[in-house]
């Protein structure tokens, strides 16, 4: 701006001397009029916008007061303020005595309530042996029951058998008695039929006698042995269902130490203080020796990767912000610009009618600080939809504001209203259209109709 000053002032008088040094001259004399050099820019249609700087103060995005999960006498400190730190590392250790001795004492409970799951799980096995074992031995009663019956049907057959030769024999006897005494047959004939009945009637006795016996005894016991078999079986059965619910027990008893184990390995675990984030230690409250407790925190930790400006705006500007949005941020102090993202737009304002704007910085270097002062230029619209001019080119003549267009060689005065001023150009309306030149630089020399020549275009 100063050097374009420097140059429109220099113009203004190399004018000014051009035009004296033709008044020098005799006026009577006819001579060519004069072209004014001039410079010009044309007259553009759109928006108008302006840079405008907001200012706020920079924050860490992620900061984060380190809370002990217990209580307990600090017998470790392992950072100092400055430190970097990754979420998980080992700041600070609690006295954990009592935890570790709870978690071996339900280690051994786990390892106990262990064996006696396996225990229960042999002992089910061994009742499904029994069961399997005992349902072979009832199909082996049920095949010698079978057996016990098919001989009885054999028995029957022997007895009928013994039956048929009894009565063969017994009529053979009564026809060879009546022979003998009929003197038909001798006596050793006749005893020999004798012998013959008595022993059919034997076979007889002995066939029947067997069969009783078969029938009394050998069905009864083999049945008996099928009862006594399938008992068996049923207590198995319910030997089964008992292990079962024995190893249910059991699986509860180990589930329920585990849990106690894990209880107490998460109280030992408390003992522990750890980073919650990636950052720099900027606060250490305790020291060795002294109670720590989480009602006070130990530590501050806040991580500088990203960092937050957050400004305030008006209404009017509202509209210049949304959500995603990226802007240039300049922090006080530092060299250069850094990137800024719309994280938060309120929409609610304050009691003072202003609403805050959150930006997230990312901070690579690590330069940017909490408590910086920054800045984010936005481009605030002024005024829409209307022509725009530069501002040098306005002026005031006549107490009318006006512009010179330059047009077929020579200066046109045009009238404008002005409607918004912004910080190089100006949004005007009046006798004006698009793409016309204007002039920027020795306007304050100029009549309406002057012959001029244009020097320079921006």
């Amino acid at each position: 701006m100063m050097k374009k000053g420097i140059k429109g002032t220099l113009f203004v008088l190399l004018s000014f001397l051009l035009l004296a040094g033709c008044n020098d001259k005799d006026e009577k004399s006819k001579v060519p009029e004069t072209e004014i050099p001039v410079k010009v820019a044309k007259v553009t249609f759109g928006t108008l916008t302006d840079d405008n700087a907001l200012t706020g103060t920079i924050s860490a995005e992620n900061e984060v007061a380190v809370l002990p999960k217990a209580v307990g006498e600090i017998t470790a400190i392992y950072v100092k303020k400055g430190d970097k730190v990754k979420k998980g590392d080992v700041i600070a250790q609690l006295d954990d005595t009592t935890e570790r001795n709870m978690v071996e004492q339900q280690q051994k409970s786990l390892e106990q309530a262990q064996a006696n799951l396996q225990s229960a799980q042999n002992g089910r096995e061994r009742a499904e042996n029994s069961y399997m074992q005992a349902q072979a031995s009832l199909k082996s009663a049920q095949a010698s029951l079978q057996q016990a019956i098919d001989n009885i049907q054999n028995l029957d057959y022997q007895v009928q058998n013994a039956r048929n030769a009894y009565q063969q024999a017994k009529k053979n006897l009564e026809r060879m008695k009546s022979l003998y005494y009929s003197r038909k047959i001798s006596l050793q004939e006749y005893e020999n039929a004798q012998s013959a009945e008595k022993s059919a009637k034997i076979a007889l006795e002995q066939a029947e006698l067997s069969k009783r016996t078969s029938e009394t005894e050998g069905i009864k016991m083999q049945e008996a042995a099928v009862e006594q078999a399938q008992a068996n079986v049923n207590m198995a059965q319910t030997a089964i269902k008992d292990a079962d619910v024995a190893v249910q027990q059991a699986q509860i008893q180990v589930e329920q130490a585990q849990l106690a184990l894990d209880s107490a390995m998460e109280q030992l675990n408390n003992k522990v203080i750890r980073a919650p984030i990636n950052g720099e230690v900027t606060e250490i409250n305790g020291k060795v020796g002294e109670l720590a407790s989480n009602a006070n925190p130990f530590a501050k930790i806040v991580s500088k990767d990203l960092m937050k400006l957050t400004v305030k705006i008006t209404s009017n500007q509202l509209s210049s912000f949304h959500e995603g949005d990226e802007l240039d941020v300049k922090v006080a102090g530092l060299a250069g610009t850094y990137k800024g993202t719309v994280t938060y737009v309120s929409s609610v304002g304050s009691g003072f009618g202003l609403f805050t704007v959150d930006l997230e910085i990312e901070n690579k270097d690590q330069q940017i600080r909490p408590g910086m002062i920054a800045s984010v230029i936005v481009k605030e619209i002024k005024q829409a939809d209307s022509l725009i001019v530069p501002v040098e080119a306005v002026i005031q003549k006549e107490g009318k504001t006006v512009v010179f267009v330059v047009s077929n060689g020579k200066a046109e005065e045009r009238e404008v209203e002005i409607l918004k001023y912004g910080t190089d150009l100006v949004a005007v309306v009046g006798k004006l259209e698009e793409n016309e030149k204007v002039v920027i630089s020795g306007q304050n020399l100029l009549d309406d109709g002057n012959k001029v020549r244009i020097v320079e275009e921006e």
